[in-house]
């Protein structure tokens, strides 16, 4: 029995990501472990894993920054810039970086490195400052901010792929793309690790892989 999965398990992930990817995918994990009791909590702020007894957490490149913390990639995470084509119509549609800064661009409050709007083609990168009169400490709020057309947004393709396919929102400056993020799976170190952990680990590792499912065509 001690192998076996079960018991509470604590997971943590951030707000926009939480709801898009990792809600939809939980009735078929605990189906197949119908002996885990999963406690899910979705916030953008720091967050102690030691102190707030979290088991596994959802992280993002920019955000892993203890090294007593075990870091399992999951995949890839690509950010586009994008805008919804009300407020393209109204504004004007950039051609270039450097135009970015005569737009109104929406930023995030939490990670200053996720507000470093890096543009780069044919192995060449450029850095362009950014403002607007509008900044959120999530990622959701920032791409419903996009979708209601108050100005360009630097989100992740798990969250906007959707919507630019079905036309709520227009890639800009569609040559470049930032492709220097993954995404995580933290836990913290445990020489034995409880058979409920890895389980959910083995589903995301699974579920994800190199070509995310939001990716595949």
């Amino acid at each position: 029995m001690a192998s076996h999965p079960r018991g509470a398990l604590r997971v943590n992930a951030t707000v926009a990501f939480g709801k898009s990817q990792l809600l939809p995918l939980l009735p078929e994990f605990l189906a197949e472990y119908p002996e885990i009791d999963l406690s899910l909590e979705l916030t953008d702020g720091p967050t102690d894993l030691f102190a707030d007894e979290i088991d596994i957490a959802i992280r993002f490149s920019e955000q892993i920054d203890n090294p007593a913390l075990i870091a399992r990639k999951l995949t890839t995470n690509k950010r586009v810039f994008v805008a919804a084509p009300e407020y393209l119509q109204e504004h004007g549609t950039p051609e270039k970086p450097e135009e970015l800064a005569e737009h109104n661009c929406l930023r995030l409050s939490t990670v200053q490195a996720w507000n470093e709007w890096r543009l780069g083609s044919n192995g060449d990168e450029i850095r362009v400052p950014v403002s607007g009169n509008f900044q959120a400490n999530s990622a959701d709020a920032v791409y419903h901010a996009a979708l209601s057309g108050m100005g360009i947004a630097r989100l992740s393709t798990y969250l906007v792929n959707g919507d630019i396919a079905a036309g709520r929102l227009v890639r800009v400056l569609p040559d470049h793309i930032q492709v220097d993020s993954a995404i995580y799976a933290v836990y913290p170190e445990r020489r034995n690790l409880a058979p409920k952990i890895r389980a959910f680990l083995d589903f995301l590792t699974s579920h994800f892989g190199k070509v995310p499912p939001w990716e595949r065509s």
